[in-house]
């Protein structure tokens, strides 16, 4: 195995110091050092190797040494550990405690090898006691520390670091990587150098069987790490492609990458755990694993994705038909993706129309769309992959040309039963389930029973598209795993920090909520019969609008904590609509696009840069 390596890369640098110091004359907190004072700080280095996915330190830590990366990555992580967050990471000839080191504090992030990496430790005493004697490396250290923390003045959270390199594995036989290779690399080639390594590729490069070298083979090993090592290090975005059987080549993709796409095309029936995907349970990764369903003749429907990312061991999953799907995915996979977010207010999420016009007219791409009440509506049907001539054509029938919410009741759980509405969804929708959808799709609810936002991105649209509508008090909430959930608004109107969590990039929020959304104008009371005998200058407001304001009411405050997390938000000019003024399609729609065409062209230079038209 690998130890067999580091033993011989370990002796190589014991009896070379002119390796180890090489190492540190590149590395910022040692270059420029004379050469002597160099050989004495490599004297005292120890080589260790990590294994990908093994703990160099952690949180809490005392600090015991220096370390300086040799070769490979490693990446810190903060929080708990049932809600760790990638913090950033370490590369080669960058160097990690340093802060603590002179601070005498405890390590604050635990550090794990996101590649099989040669790490020089270099022991806290070995270096106090070298600082003492040479105070220009203790200058240069300082600045290193200084720099970094202003670094970190500059960008508190920079959030997780987009991948650099990416593994395709064949989820079965018959499935050929290479055409999703190629279509990955003509997107991101736009961004740079991309390389996509084979077996063919690396025993061109390095000679016959180099790549299928095994760990405990020290020679080839060695050699193949480090020119692995140093087509990353070059600044090229890697693509490995696995080979259609386990083997060591295989194991390598999978510890090397920063993402690993199991690519299938849902012909072979039940999804199960092949031989490559069994390997890929066994190995130590660090790695993000996604699904990736290329479907050239299976419905989306027909598709099990789901069964894909359990056989897997994935978190997400995406569709790929077209050349368009392709530059979707390779926007979302390294967070320059655009998500839209469409959020509720009644006869006011008409709005949203007019911002999808807009939209499409700009050329802007929508790469994920989520969505309450309204939102989810409009938001559910562009998911399906709908022309907006046809969404606003369902959007009249629903709302405007039929009534499908006059089903009253006995109000002793609310005034509609909702059965004529529910039966328009499964009109609209049949069987389609969130899974399926072509724009990967969310909504919310929230439960009344705990009081918490829900997010939806599993079942039937007809179930979680009419629950994120289901306003209390109007429409009966849904019963699921005995909890009672209602309309996504009563406690998130404008999903966008939902959104912001998905980390595929941009985010776009349309507010069409309106602060002027119940009032009594040209009243001034108190006067408790008032809307009952209405004098008022104003429409009088009803029974369902005093109810969908009251479960849904939100301050200023919330609305700017829901704009921060959008890079581009959009207050749609909804002044006036009332919440169930369906007439107002037409007007409202046109007035929003006007607007959101000035908002969205403003915007656009700051979209990243795949994002760009």
């Amino acid at each position: 195995m690998l130890i067999d390596w580091v033993k011989g890369k370990t002796k190589a640098m014991s009896e070379d110091l002119a390796a180890i110091t090489t190492v540190l004359a590149g590395s910022k907190a040692f270059q420029g050092l004379p050469s002597a004072v160099l050989a004495s700080f490599a004297a005292h280095c120890q080589p260790r190797l990590l294994h990908t996915g093994e703990m160099l330190f952690q949180k809490g830590d005392a600090v015991s040494a220096l370390y300086v990366i040799g070769v490979g990555r490693l990446r810190a992580y903060g929080g708990s550990d049932n809600a760790e967050r990638a913090l950033g990471e370490i590369g080669a000839l960058e160097t990690i405690g340093e802060i603590a080191m002179l601070a005498a504090e405890h390590h604050t992030a635990t550090v794990r090898a996101v590649r099989d990496s040669l790490v020089l430790v270099l022991p806290r005493e070995s270096l106090m006691s070298l600082l003492r004697q040479h105070p220009e490396a203790l200058l240069q250290l300082s600045q290193v520390v200084i720099g970094r923390l202003l670094d970190k003045l500059r960008k508190p959270d920079p959030g997780p670091p987009g991948p650099r390199t990416l593994a395709l594995l064949p989820a079965h036989a018959g499935v050929d990587t290479r055409v999703l290779a190629l279509g990955l690399k003509k997107e991101f080639s736009r961004l740079g150098v991309v390389r996509i390594l084979d077996t063919e590729t690396v025993n061109a490069a390095l000679g016959s069987t180099i790549a299928q070298s095994r760990f405990d083979d020290p020679a080839h090993n060695r050699r193949l790490v480090d020119w692995l090592s140093a087509q990353e290090s070059a600044g090229s975005l890697l693509i490995y492609l696995a080979d259609a059987e386990p083997g060591p080549w295989s194991r390598r993709c999978m510890r090397q990458a920063d993402r690993i796409l199991v690519v299938t095309d849902d012909s072979s029936g039940v999804p199960a755990t092949t031989p490559l995907l069994r390997q890929l349970a066994e190995t130590d990764v660090e790695a993000t694993i996604t699904v990736v369903l290329s479907l050239s003749r299976t419905p989306l429907a027909a598709s099990d994705p789901l069964g894909w990312r359990k056989a897997a061991g994935a978190d997400s999953h995406y569709f790929v038909r077209t050349a368009a799907d392709v530059a979707s995915l390779a926007r979302s996979l390294i967070g320059q993706g655009v998500g839209f977010v469409l959020g509720g207010g009644g006869a006011r999420g008409f709005a949203h129309l007019g911002l999808l016009r807009a939209a499409r007219e700009l050329k802007i791409p929508i790469d994920l769309v989520g969505g309450t009440s309204m939102g989810a509506f409009i938001g559910a049907l562009f998911a399906e992959g709908r022309s907006l001539d046809d969404i606003t054509r369902l959007v009249r029938e629903t709302f405007l040309l039929h009534n499908f919410l006059n089903d009253y009741t006995l109000p002793r759980i609310a005034l509609l039963r909702s059965r004529k509405f529910r039966r328009r969804l499964e009109a609209l929708f049949g069987e389609r389930r969130l899974e399926h959808l072509a724009t990967p799709f969310f909504c919310i609810s929230t439960s009344l029973t705990r009081g918490a936002v829900v997010v939806h991105e599993q079942g039937t649209l007809t179930d979680w598209v009419g629950t994120s509508m289901a306003v209390p008090g109007i429409a009966p909430p849904m019963v699921w795993n005995e909890e009672l959930l209602a309309d996504g608004a009563v406690l998130n109107n404008l999903p966008a920090d939902v959104m912001r969590q998905f980390g595929r990039g941009a985010v776009i929020a349309c507010d069409v909520s309106s602060d002027a959304a119940v009032s009594a104008a040209g009243i001034q009371g108190p006067d408790s019969d008032a809307l009952f005998r209405w004098s008022g200058t104003g429409a009088r407001p009803g029974l369902f609008d005093i109810l969908l304001r009251s479960a849904t009411l939100s301050t200023e405050a919330e609305v700017r904590a829901r704009a921060a997390h959008a890079d581009c938000y959009i207050r749609m000019p909804t002044a006036g609509v009332g919440l169930f003024q369906w007439k107002a399609l037409d007007r409202l729609s046109e007035a929003a696009y006007q607007h959101a065409l000035v908002e969205l062209t403003a915007f656009k230079p700051r979209l990243p840069l795949l994002a760009q038209p």
